[in-house]
């Protein structure tokens, strides 16, 4: 149940919004913000750069706008909000988060609840209601994220928990936590700040948690249409700056070979490996130009990444699945038999063909969907497990 004991001062709370091309759903997110039924102390908007204009409502409305040039990024983009914030709780939201009225009580009860909890993630639902993040797990080790879409009844939906990390679509810092450990890392452009933010506080001993009061709609129409190449360039490049700052590295020599492997043969197109493939060159370039011995451990993670992009160059005509290292290959076909064997091995060769086009290969490219979707299935698999066995540990309850 949340505390609503008076015992403890209401923290103040500001919002930061961040907007890149936000279109009408900035005003809509307004809309929420000054519909709350507990009041804000502050707004402000940090635009990177939009090119449709920040909308004609927000320079109506009680907020300050900070404008920059150029696009900075989520994470440089939300600490200048939070060095323009004086409150002690930062709620940063996307424009694309619609907060039900009573998000910023629930804040509120959540951080006067327990003095060590630092920050509180949102029970975030998408359009149709269905849940779209109650917290997220670290899934190693490829560390790539799993976005809980569940609430446990059974073990009480009233109840705040703790978490790996929770979304930067809709977050609140406590100031005192997020203040010593120097914000957002600005080295993330776009993606993992968040996950990355929540495991420094967690090893700052603060806890991370999520709460079913804390409750918003998240419209991701407006970022859906952006250029997918681009988030899953920036995607896999936070992953692999995340992995390298939260991941021991003699861990990730052992296994990076084997990680990345597995989510270039899970990608779904060549424009993906391709991608995966330039973000693994760009960092061994990185790995392998720091200084100190060639033998320590980041150059021989830079050696790896460089002989992974080196495996899966794709010719520039292919428009087929990349190919395994070792791909199979049609045997040459003879004959021994003199005077008719020239006859023999060409009709060998047609039947060859006729046989491959007919069967072998479509048997071959419904072997390697099965092969996709059981290796998908796998990471699902591991994925539910990891989730009931965090489900399963013990939950700390709020302190009264």
């Amino acid at each position: 149940m949340r505390d609503t004991s008076a015992a403890k001062p209401q923290p103040s709370v500001g919002a930061v919004i961040i907007s890149h091309n936000p279109g009408a759903d900035l005003g809509v997110c307004l809309d929420a913000l000054e519909d709350q039924d507990s009041r804000l102390t502050d707004i402000i908007i940090v635009d990177n750069a939009s090119s449709d204009g920040i909308p004609e409502a927000a320079t109506r409305r009680r907020v300050r706008c900070i404008l920059n040039p150029e696009n900075r990024g989520f994470a440089r983009a939300a600490n200048q909000g939070l060095a323009a914030l004086e409150t002690e709780v930062a709620l940063v939201l996307n424009p694309d988060v619609r907060l039900e009225s009573d998000a910023v009580s629930a804040i509120r009860d959540a951080f006067r609840s327990n003095e060590r909890i630092g920050i509180v993630g949102c029970l975030l639902r998408r359009r149709d209601g269905s849940i779209q993040h109650f917290g997220g797990w670290m899934r190693m080790p490829d560390c790539s994220p799993f976005h809980d879409d569940r609430i446990d009844t059974t073990r009480g939906a009233e109840t705040i928990r703790d978490v790996d990390f929770v979304t930067g679509a809709a977050i609140a810092l406590r100031r005192t936590c997020v203040a010593p450990i120097g914000g957002f890392d600005e080295a993330y452009f776009l993606y993992y700040e968040d996950a990355d933010l929540c495991f420094r506080a967690r090893n700052a001993g603060w806890r991370v948690i999520v709460s079913p009061h804390f409750r918003g709609i998240h419209d991701e129409s407006t970022v859906a249409n952006r250029d997918m190449s681009v988030k899953i360039r920036n995607h896999h490049e936070g992953r692999l700056r995340f992995m390298l700052r939260h991941r021991s590295l003699a861990e990730i020599v052992r296994d990076v070979r084997f990680t990345e492997r597995g989510l270039a043969a899970l990608a779904a197109t060549d424009e993906e490996r391709a991608i995966l493939r330039g973000v693994w060159a760009d960092w061994s370039e990185r790995l392998r130009a720091s200084p100190g011995d060639r033998r320590t451990p980041l150059h021989e993670i830079g050696q790896i990444l460089r002989a992974l992009a080196e495996e899966y160059v794709l010719p520039a005509t292919s428009s087929a699945r990349q190919p395994s290292p070792s791909p199979l290959a049609p045997g040459s076909l003879a004959s021994p038999v003199p005077i008719a064997g020239g006859l023999i091995t060409w009709m060998r060769r047609r039947w060859n063909e006729v046989s491959t086009r007919w069967y072998v290969d479509p048997a071959l490219r419904q072997q390697d969907e099965i092969n996709r979707q059981v290796a998908e299935a796998l990471r699902n698999l591991e994925s539910r497990l990891l989730h009931l066995e965090r489900r399963d540990r013990p939950s700390h309850a709020p302190e009264e």
